[in-house]
């Protein structure tokens, strides 16, 4: 799930469709049918001045066009060796996808470029990430298995274990999934326990500085939900996140405090989400 830039809509995946959703009140306008196959659906990213959105599965990417019509129909579809673990589009309006053999950069167009592969082989256990274009980082997270940090630069790709020491290595921590906030002011992180929380960060300090340094401190913010949050979308200008929940239902909550704010009842056949 993923709001849109200018956060006047929110995109899900749900019965074989991705409904689109309007904001604050979550009325399903309208719904792109299943042409573009959300089976394995992994992970949905916006070009940053909104003209272009992307989608991943297990077979590839779709982009397409925001003023097209109809929508559903791809203006381009690559295949891809592996399932990508996830998308987000770069400052310079490249798509970087997330794999287990490392991250690339891809064109609209379908031009790809190697940006970093890992020193070693990924754990096979690993199955969703998130990336920080920005801060130049992935984090890799898997079922009942402490989530790992990786940082690219021209040199490949190295574990970061300073950026966030403690936060992923609690034996007993399960994540489920880690979204990052428009301008990476904030990772939401869902764990197996059911336990919700975000992470203020601020621009250019690393989390373990965020969280330590009482003269830098940022907030956490835990959220109560009823059910483990599978997928997070935080809206881009407004304290708001939107949680999609094991159950199938949605539910959205004050970034900054945690307080809820509206809920959507869980639909039957629940949902595909991302």
């Amino acid at each position: 799930m993923a709001f849109t830039p200018d956060g006047g809509a929110l995109w899900t995946v749900a019965r074989g469709s991705i409904e689109i959703r309007s904001w604050p009140d979550l009325e399903l306008i309208a719904a792109i049918p299943s042409a573009v196959s959300t089976r394995g659906l992994q992970s949905l990213a916006f070009h940053p001045a909104g003209r272009m959105a992307a989608l991943a599965s297990g077979g590839g990417v779709r982009f397409l066009a925001m003023d097209a019509r109809p929508l559903e129909r791809p203006v381009h579809e690559f295949r891809l060796e592996e399932p990508p673990m996830a998308i987000a589009f770069g400052e310079d309006g490249r798509l970087l996808v997330a794999g287990t053999s490392g991250l690339s950069a891809m064109s609209p167009d379908g031009a790809r470029e190697p940006i970093g592969t890992p020193p070693a082989s990924l754990p096979s256990w690993i199955w969703k990430a998130a990336i920080l274009p920005a801060s130049g980082r992935i984090v890799y997270c898997a079922n009942d298995h402490p989530a790992l940090v990786y940082r690219w630069t021209d040199g490949g790709m190295q574990r970061d274990d300073e950026w966030a020491p403690g936060l992923f290595e609690d034996d007993h921590t399960s994540w489920l999934g880690a979204d990052v906030a428009p301008g990476e002011r904030a990772l939401v992180c869902g764990r197996k326990s059911g336990r919700t929380w975000a992470v203020h960060l601020r621009a250019g300090l690393p989390v373990k500085t965020v969280m330590l340094e009482k003269a830098q401190v940022a907030r956490s913010t835990v959220f109560k939900r009823p059910t483990r949050t599978t997928a997070h979308a935080i809206h881009p200008t407004e304290d708001a996140v939107v949680f999609a929940e094991i159950s199938g239902s949605v539910g959205h909550s004050r970034l900054s405090t945690g307080e809820r704010v509206r809920e959507l009842p869980s639909h039957s056949g629940g949902y595909a989400w991302e």
